[in-house]
């Protein structure tokens, strides 16, 4: 269920902001084109995004990527927006509201099983490039890249609604993630969130090619585990395998911990999303229905 909002930002609200603060950018066409867990998001004319927090907590993590999104998404095999202008608080709106770039494509969330598929391997490469080594000065994040101890409460809660045809099953792999080794390398970094609502494809018939890795939001450093679980849960089990078998191609850091680590993260996405109705809880169904 999606946290409760404290503010409700609207596409005249952000026409306000743009005139008092961007008006090169004021007259452009915006609408509105998704409303998440934090922020809401607008299209800006054709090429620009303004995203726009519902909630104080997303205030911090919005300037996080407003400072590091350049740098951690430099040189990777697909683009992820960069910030290109942050707003501040006026015209009775509370935070501060961020313009980035817009991918023309599909949301991932909105295509088929089969077709999700088609590019596991492609999002494994992209995510071996992501982890590279994080600065130590990189942003903090309480819920992504840190161990699965850190999360057993949040796990423990989200199992409370499963299925019972998946409890045991859900059970079994949090508790191996969690008797598993803890991430014991340097923090590396973190897209955060790489699950099928922040990819944008192109579907072409069955296939789907990425175009670009979006939202990052939940942009952080640590343990690569959170990022793999999450990335894991939009695919079969047999896009899964090869998602996997291709992000061990090229990362050396990747030992059976890590993965088991990450099984707990992919379980706990999909116990956590699987009576959604957004495109999210579908997604969580489909792969259910699948294994």
């Amino acid at each position: 269920m999606k946290p409760p909002a404290d503010t409700h930002p609207t596409a005249e609200l952000a026409r306000e902001l743009l005139r008092e603060q961007a008006p090169h950018w004021a007259e452009l066409e915006i609408r509105e084109a998704a409303d998440g867990w934090d922020n809401v998001m607008f299209r800006l004319g054709d090429k620009l995004a303004l995203r726009m927090p519902r909630r104080a907590s997303a205030v911090a993590a919005l300037r996080a990527e407003a400072e590091w999104a350049e740098e951690a998404g430099w040189g990777l095999s697909l683009p992820v927006p960069v910030s290109q202008f942050v707003g501040e608080p006026g015209a009775d709106y509370p935070y501060p509201w961020l313009v980035t770039q817009w991918f023309e494509g599909s949301v991932a969330s909105s295509l088929s099983l089969e077709q999700r598929d088609a590019y596991a391997e492609q999002l494994a490469g992209f995510l071996v490039g992501f982890h590279r080594l994080a600065p130590l000065n990189a942003p903090d994040n309480a819920v992504r890249g840190v161990s699965p101890a850190r999360r057993a409460a949040a796990w423990e809660d989200a199992l409370e609604g499963a299925p019972a045809a998946h409890l045991a099953e859900w059970e079994h792999s949090m508790q191996v993630a969690l008797d598993a080794r803890p991430w014991d390398g340097p923090a590396r970094w973190l897209h955060g969130d790489p699950h099928a609502g922040n990819l944008v494809a192109v579907p072409r018939g069955n296939e789907a090619r990425l175009v670009a890795a979006v939202d990052l939001s939940d942009l952080t450093s640590g343990d690569p585990a959170s990022d793999l679980g999450l990335a894991q849960a939009q695919f079969s089990a047999d896009g899964a395998r090869r998602f996997r078998a291709a992000y061990g191609r090229g990362a050396f850091w990747a030992d059976a911990e890590l993965w088991d680590r990450a099984e707990g993260w992919r379980v706990f996405f999909l116990a956590m999303m699987h009576d959604d109705e957004s495109e999210l809880g579908a997604v969580a169904r489909q792969v259910m229905g699948e294994a």
